[in-house]
């Protein structure tokens, strides 16, 4: 991880790079920001706010519900 985020720094040295962990899994969000915490010039960015509720239709399968999403 280190070699890589040091190949990101010097391919974009003049620009802002950010880690933006939105929509990560706990496992990813916590190996980002560990990855970018040792890193100092990358910023970490969450955006937030309300979301639709995802498409769902439900079926009945015999005895019990499926929902597909």
């Amino acid at each position: 991880m280190r070699n890589a985020i040091a190949r990101l720094l010097k391919r974009f040295e003049n620009h802002q790079l950010v880690a933006d962990y939105t929509g990560g899994t706990k496992t990813m969000t916590a190996a980002l920001v560990c990855a970018t915490l040792q890193s100092d010039p990358i910023n970490l960015q969450l955006v937030s706010g309300s979301r639709p509720r995802p498409f769902c239709s439900q079926r009945r399968h015999g005895t019990g519900n499926s929902r597909t999403y």
